[in-house]
């Protein structure tokens, strides 16, 4: 039972921290190399239960690192985000774009992951030019976030713990043996 219970509570530490790797913005420097416009048919089915097909209009943004590595990212709008200005970073990405000779540099917003077997792309959200000596911050977002909500929940233990043994010796809970 308590091995149930270790992976039980490793799954659920794994799907939090991946959706928060997920959601959370990361920032990267990137030169943009480029902006598409892509129209997609999209099948659905509307209120009456009748298949129609819907036409939408997928911007990307692509980029390179001062690495080298060639980054794709989409650009929609992402109401989760407050983002509903997918027009204007792909004016400002356009705008932002420079061949190797002339090297302008950015710095690019986004959430998501890049998944080649599903065609998915991280989603920008936010787009500054920057200079070439442009850092950012060395630990990832997602980490900070982890770190924290690990923190709060061995605090949270201890705390119901303390409280268990304020009342009597009963814990108040049942995962905590006296």
């Amino acid at each position: 039972m308590l091995y149930l219970r270790i992976a039980i509570w490793v799954i659920a530490i794994g799907v939090i921290a991946a959706v928060m790797d997920y959601s959370i913005p990361e920032r990267e420097v990137v030169r943009i190399t480029g902006v598409d416009v892509k129209r997609l048919d999209q099948n659905t089915t509307n209120d009456a239960g009748a298949q129609v097909t819907r036409t939408v209009d997928v911007r990307e943004v692509y980029a390179e690192t001062r690495e080298g590595e060639a980054l794709t990212f989409q650009n929609i709008d992402a109401w989760t985000y407050l983002k509903f200005d997918s027009a204007d970073l792909t004016s400002m990405a356009s705008n932002l774009a420079s061949q190797p000779a002339d090297q302008q540099w950015a710095v690019i917003t986004y959430y998501g992951w890049r998944w080649p077997i599903m065609s998915w792309f991280p989603n920008a959200i936010d787009l500054e030019p920057a200079s070439e000596e442009t850092e950012l911050s060395i630990l990832p977002n997602a980490i900070i976030v982890t770190v924290i909500v690990v923190v709060l929940a061995v605090l949270r233990r201890l705390f119901l713990i303390m409280v268990g043994r304020l009342f009597g010796g009963r814990n108040s809970d049942p995962g905590v043996q006296a």
